[in-house]
């Protein structure tokens, strides 16, 4: 089932040599699919960057319940990994953090049931934040940066080793986000990324890639959107009728959490390196135009 054929999909088509732009048509990729061999299943690669298929690109030539077996194993090992360098960087024992990971065991669960990418963003983001921790700057910039090409959770983050006056892991993260654009650019054409960036992106980050009044979506903008702005299919009896109020609290919230958050660590410089950093990680979900159970691991 979802979300794995969308990844194995688009690896898949990527390996045959089809255009980006295509990825994003809903129609065209349900077809992909039933080429790929995954019949009487939907999805879509809507709100994924170009290259967020390429750790799954080396399973393209599996069948898809062999590949998904394949990621399932490498998920294994991952979640295995990041409680060991949660651990380290918390210096506490692995077991405690193991704890903490069942504790939302419903996040776990949903991972491996749908193979999701979010093990694995995990693993990237605890490497992240161990590297920071043992002040290896360069090196934690670059690793989100590239994570950033990847999946786009790590983007304020720049903004967090900004706050914290860190500027090899700045430049590191500027690095690492131009290695992936280079690699994406070398791979699609520069045709493909600009439509990209111009077309799919902004519906992303705007929240356009979901349900936008499904109550299910705990992200912000769908609050606000529930709240503010009547539909007549889908919310056609909202507590208020006033789009406007929709518009400039979510542009608010969003430049309210992250400018509050960015002086918060600018003014306390010498602060806790691994505490800041879990503020921008609660941020980032605070953030997320696209948030599912699964999201919280």
């Amino acid at each position: 089932s979802t979300d794995f054929p969308n990844f194995y999909t688009a690896a898949v088509a990527t390996r045959h040599g089809e255009s980006l732009h295509n990825f994003y048509d809903w129609t065209w990729f349900a077809r992909q699919m039933s080429y790929a061999g995954i019949e009487n299943q939907l999805g879509a690669y809507a709100a994924q960057t170009p290259l967020t298929m390429l750790p799954v690109m080396g399973l393209s030539w599996l069948t898809p319940m062999a590949a998904k077996r394949v990621w399932l194993a490498i998920d294994l090992g991952l979640l295995a990994a990041a409680i060991v360098l949660l651990a380290r960087t918390a210096e506490i024992r692995p077991e405690y953090v193991a704890l903490v990971l069942f504790a939302g065991y419903r996040s776990v669960a949903t991972n491996f049931r749908f193979g999701q990418y979010y093990v694995f963003l995990l693993f990237l983001i605890a490497a992240i934040a161990w590297l920071f921790s043992r002040r290896r700057d360069s090196m934690s910039g670059f690793l989100a940066g590239v994570t950033f090409g990847l999946k786009l959770y790590t983007g304020p983050l720049l903004l967090y080793f900004a706050a914290k006056r860190k500027w090899r892991s700045v430049f590191g993260m500027l690095a690492g986000v131009a290695c992936v654009g280079a690699v994406a650019i070398a791979w699609f054409g520069w045709a493909d990324i600009a439509d990209y960036m111009t077309r799919v992106l902004p519906r992303a980050l705007e929240g356009g890639s979901i349900e936008p009044y499904n109550p299910g979506v705990p992200t912000l903008s769908t609050l606000l959107r529930r709240t503010f702005v009547k539909e007549p299919e889908l919310n056609p009896s909202p507590p208020f009728d006033a789009p406007c109020m929709f518009f400039f609290l979510r542009t608010a919230s969003q430049f309210g959490l992250t400018t509050f958050a960015a002086m918060g660590i600018a003014a306390r410089n010498n602060g806790d390196r691994c505490r800041d950093f879990a503020w921008f990680i609660i941020l980032t979900v605070l953030l997320s135009t696209s948030t599912a159970s699964y999201s919280f691991i």
